[in-house]
């Protein structure tokens, strides 16, 4: 005989039919309880849990309907299965009995072979109703997940949306604006007949300045397709860190002045060379420093270099607007920009750092930003001294 899993409660006040139903049952490989009355089963099911009742209906004090009825009423026990067991054959009470919560109702005296099969089909149906509600339950946390994921998902796509839309539109603005200051000033220059030599350098250097930032707009634009594409890589050799730093403070020490900016470098201690890409740490260090002059309007910026444990650490840090934790987290994606309501702070692709964050990777770095609105900004880049084998 297959031994079958679950945990009966008998109700019975009869203590013959106890017996021969718990041996009965026992034998079959189910776990038994008894209880003597509606009280004493009542308190049996608050304290333990069970798999099905046998429930007698003619018992002092409390039948077997008064006990299906509170039985019923306790949430807990709502999916518990209930067999009446009891001699009253009476159409009305076996009605009466499925009428008020019963699953089942077996007749006195009982077909052993019988009884075992309804045990097992209630028995088998409750778990599978257990493990229905349980797989539901997984389903609707999954669901849920689920949701929540497609939701971030969709606010990412509609901020990748909103921020490619102000790329577009800024990067336009980017062509147009120093197009329409080059046309205009050479119009001014082809249609005056007489110019002085001031006039002719102011309109000169428009033009250079016009040009440069054009250049520069579209430079940010093919370097990024080429990252993008994985066209670019790094040329590891030894590299003097100090000389760049002192080269980038050389060629960009008057437009600081120009500014009334102070330019200076920091030193933690010497560093003769490390492995990297000259070329590519050079392009990272003018762009921050560029972007460092941008925003900083009054005080200073700082080059700053010092060896760490088989590291290298360079960073920029300036006085200048600052930033808060939202615009850090989107500092480094493509088209972000930190202020579109400020011309001033937007001037520019939206490009520049990402491009840096992505020449970092390329040199095996790590790049940090710390920063406080309305303090300042420092970025941190970390590169190892020595690249491995």
């Amino acid at each position: 005989m297959n031994k079958e899993e679950g945990k009966i409660l008998i109700v019975d006040d009869n203590y013959e039919n106890l017996q021969v139903l718990g041996i009965h049952l026992q034998e079959i490989g189910y776990d038994i309880e008894f209880a003597t009355s509606g009280k004493a089963a009542l308190d049996w099911l608050e304290n333990d849990e069970f798999d099905l009742v046998l429930l007698d209906i003619n018992m002092p004090g409390m039948n077997g309907f008064e006990v299906c009825n509170k039985i019923r009423t306790n949430t807990k026990l709502n999916n518990l299965p209930i067999i009446f067991l009891s001699a009253e054959n009476q159409r009305e009470s076996i009605l009466k009995g499925l009428t008020i919560g019963g699953q089942d109702y077996v007749t006195k005296p009982f077909d052993s072979r019988e009884l075992s099969v309804r045990v097992k089909t209630h028995i088998d149906l409750k778990k599978s109703i257990y493990a229905l509600e349980a797989l539901n339950q997984t389903l609707e946390k999954k669901i849920e997940e689920r949701t929540r994921q497609l939701k971030i998902a969709k606010e990412k796509a509609e901020e990748s949306d909103r921020m490619k839309h102000a790329f577009l539109n800024n990067f336009s603005h980017e062509i147009r604006t120093p197009l329409v200051g080059i046309v205009s000033t050479a119009e001014i220059i082809i249609q005056s007949e007489q110019l002085s030599d001031d006039d002719k350098k102011f309109c000169l250097t428009s033009i250079k300045e016009s040009s440069n930032r054009l250049l520069d707009t579209i430079g940010n634009v093919l370097e990024m397709s080429q990252l993008l594409s994985g066209s670019i890589t790094a040329d590891f050799k030894n590299t003097a860190p100090q000389k760049i730093v002192q080269t980038i403070h050389k060629e960009y020490a008057d437009m600081f002045k120009n500014k009334n900016l102070s330019l200076n470098i920091e030193t933690g201690g010497t560093i003769d060379e490390i492995t990297t890409d000259p070329v590519i740490l050079k392009k990272i260090l003018v762009q921050l420093v560029s972007n460092a002059l941008k925003f900083t309007e009054n005080g200073h910026v700082t080059i700053g270099i010092k060896p760490l444990a088989g590291q290298v650490e360079i960073f920029v840090s300036d006085t200048g607007l600052g930033m808060d934790d939202k615009t850090i987290d989107n500092l480094f994606n493509a088209f972000f920009q930190r202020d579109p309501s400020n011309k001033r702070v937007t001037e520019g692709a939206g490009l520049g750092l990402t491009i840096v964050h992505s020449l970092c990777r390329l040199l095996k770095g790590e790049i940090n930003v710390t920063s406080t609105p309305g303090q300042g900004t420092c970025i941190r880049i970390i590169l190892p001294a020595q690249q491995p084998e």
